[in-house]
């Protein structure tokens, strides 16, 4: 066996395998942000920028569902912002969205760990002292509603339930997260493009090949033919 093109191939073949375990990895890391969770927290967008001591304004966009759920389930918002709610209904149900009033309210945190060990009695007497907001979305006369409400409340998280009977009991409730705006809660982050992906991968195997030629040009001068001379 000739060495040098054995060194030649299994070092092309060594490249090959670092190559594809390290574009597995950068795979990872290159995924899109929540992608494959459907628990993750939705960062309402900023519609009008802070202005002077005024917050920004953000828009928190959500449905009703058939499956009795709010979609998405889970929202976050600068603490100091005017939030317009944005609540529609995709299903074949009337909904009625409220949002408590109670930052990390531990009632609501014991209610939502068992729904269905509340009933909509206590359900609704206790959202009749803490509400902060209350939109009913009628299917299928009222599909779309919408309520700018400036929230002050401090930082932390707010629980927001459907009042329809039998609703909440089947797990129709959500959070609202208020945080600073210094720790993000307007836009979204924008997740990183692939195209570099692809980019360092076209790029490392060119230079893979590259060196792959150079190396077999160099040792098959020695001899063109692949064995030496006969004498």
């Amino acid at each position: 066996m000739n060495a040098p093109l054995f060194v030649c191939g299994l070092t092309v073949t060594v490249a090959l395998v670092l190559l594809v375990s390290s574009a597995s990895g950068l795979g990872a890391s290159f995924s899109p942000a929540g992608e494959g969770a459907a628990t993750s927290a939705v960062s309402c967008p900023v519609v009008q920028p802070a202005s002077g001591n005024a917050g920004p304004t953000v828009e928190c966009y959500l449905n009703g569902t058939g499956a009795l759920s709010w979609d998405p389930n889970a929202l976050t918002a600068p603490s100091n912002a005017t939030i317009i709610f944005n609540v529609g209904e995709v299903g074949a149900f009337s909904h009625d969205f409220a949002l408590d009033a109670v930052v990390n309210d531990t009632t609501l945190q014991s209610w939502t760990a068992n729904p269905s060990s509340v009933s909509n009695a206590q359900l609704s007497s206790y959202f009749a002292n803490h509400t902060a907001v209350n939109l009913a979305v009628n299917s299928p006369s009222q599909r779309n509603v919408s309520k700018p409400i400036h929230l002050t409340a401090s930082q932390g998280t707010y629980y927001f339930v459907c009042l329809v009977p039998g609703h909440f009991e089947s797990g129709m409730w959500g959070t609202l997260k208020l945080q600073s705006t210094t720790t993000g809660g307007g836009n979204a982050p924008a997740s990183p493009n692939n195209e570099t992906l692809y980019l360092v991968i076209g790029a490392s195997f060119v230079v893979v090949i590259a060196v792959a030629i150079v190396l077999a040009l160099r040792f098959g001068r020695k001899y063109p033919t692949g064995k030496p001379p006969v004498r």
